[in-house]
């Protein structure tokens, strides 16, 4: 093992991935050790108690991936290097896959994958749906102004639900009959004064939120006949069973025949435009703003329970149940990392720094607590671990404009819509 330096450190290499367990006794290293010398070490003692194939591992030392060589990594850290250091290795994240670029006639400014299933929404107004493996299914007017967030509701093998929001101050609930490849609109939801930004379905599929450039976030129900004015549980019960209509629309002619619903509440606080809007907690509802605000909600009272203010305009925000944490993209081209209910000094546990321009869009991995993506107007998608805020893990390049929309609901599946007119699909090789 070569370093630049004479200067040794002692080392203990420990893992929490039993496969990969080396003998538990320090090693004596060069304290510019970097991570590629590392992953040598590791790979030539598994050789010795294991044999097998060569695996990547990435190392973290104090919380945080390495980066550097290891002297520098400590140092900036104020790690003491007297004592053996313990050096956490873990299976390195798989870069992402191209898989494939599908074009539209206009900005793609929503998207959403669920199984094998894509959707994706349009500045023409249109939604487009998918198979994962890029065939294009079905466009779908109705909209009269550019859709700005879409949603699977259900998900069943011969019928499934979705929602879409607009510019055009309507979100609509839509059945699509896979056995007969067609789509009817069951419900539109109106009620807000100006165009949608958001939206967020609730975990068990009974209630969908809205919000948007009005400042207001209404909840809606998708069970039918609920409608302003009559009964609402104090109590919501995350247990309704999503009954859904079937009505019929006229497509080609783009006139809709559904039935109209009005909000169940309406939630108002915020100064500027809603530019997200998510699920946090059972009953309660997290929502982020162009006024410099993140506020969490009691979706069954109707207050404000926390507000966070930041610096900056809020473009998106995602939530991990995993971690109980959010991301946030900035009009400063950062990501910040909020932990709301954190009790020691700052709200913000990290900050995360590589985009040149704003970020628009974040999103959570689901099976993940530590991987998260955004997207910029730099034309860049970034998949970053929360263990190494100065860099991202990687860069996934392609898009030839700003990038507007990302989602990673599927494990599976990484997408990125942008105003180049392209959805692209890469393929995540990491599937916990």
């Amino acid at each position: 093992m070569a370093g630049s330096s004479d200067a040794q450190l002692q080392i203990k290499l420990v893992t929490k991935q039993s496969t990969y367990a080396v003998p538990d006794i320090p090693y004596s290293v060069p304290s510019e050790i970097v991570c590629g010398e590392l992953n040598s070490l590791v790979n030539e003692l598994l050789t010795e108690t294991h044999g097998g194939a060569v695996v990547e591992f990435d190392f973290l030392v104090g919380g945080e991936l390495l980066r550097t060589h290891l002297s520098e990594h400590l140092s900036e850290r104020q790690v003491s290097a007297e004592e053996v250091v313990l050096v956490e290795y873990v299976e390195r994240f798989p870069a992402p896959e191209p898989q494939d670029c599908l074009e539209h006639d206009d900005w793609v400014s929503a998207t959403q994958a669920s199984g094998e299933w894509i959707l994706s929404g349009s500045y023409d107004s249109t939604l487009h749906l998918w198979s994962r493996k890029g065939t294009h299914l079905l466009t779908i007017p109705g909209h009269t102004g550019a859709v700005k967030a879409v949603a699977w509701v259900e998900t069943a093998d011969k019928i499934c639900s979705f929602v879409s929001a607009s510019q055009d101050q309507t979100a609509m609930i839509w059945q699509w009959n896979q056995t007969s490849n067609s789509v009817e609109c069951v419900h539109v939801l109106r009620g807000h004064d100006r165009g949608l930004e958001c939206l967020a379905v609730d975990p068990t599929r009974t209630y969908i939120a809205t919000a948007g450039w009005d400042k207001v976030i209404h909840l809606w129900s998708t069970v039918e006949g609920l409608s302003e004015g009559e009964s609402f549980p104090k109590k919501i019960k995350f247990d309704s069973k999503v009954i859904l209509q079937q009505l019929f629309i006229g497509l080609k002619k783009k006139i809709i025949f559904c039935i109209l619903q009005s909000p169940l509440m309406s939630f108002q606080g915020h100064k500027e435009a809603i530019s997200a809007v998510q699920w946090s907690e059972e009953g309660e509802m997290i929502s982020a703003s162009w006024d410099h605000t993140i506020k969490t909600w009691d979706a069954e009272l109707g207050g404000i329970k926390v507000e966070i203010v930041g610096n900056k305009s809020f473009f998106d925000l995602s939530w991990s149940p995993l971690t109980r944490t959010a991301i946030t993209a900035s009009a400063d081209r950062h990501v910040r990392l909020y932990d709301p209910r954190s009790t020691e000094g700052t709200l913000v546990k990290s900050t995360f720094t590589s985009h040149t321009e704003w970020v628009q869009c974040v999103k959570w991995s689901t099976t993940s607590e530590y991987h998260f993506i955004s997207g910029s107007y730099d034309k860049q998608v970034k998949l970053w671990d929360t263990r190494s805020p100065k860099a991202p893990l990687f860069d996934m390049s392609g898009h030839q404009d700003k990038v507007l929309c990302c989602d990673w609901s599927n494990p599976e599946l990484i997408l990125s819509g942008s105003s180049d007119n392209s959805l692209r699909i890469f393929k995540s090789q990491h599937v916990l």
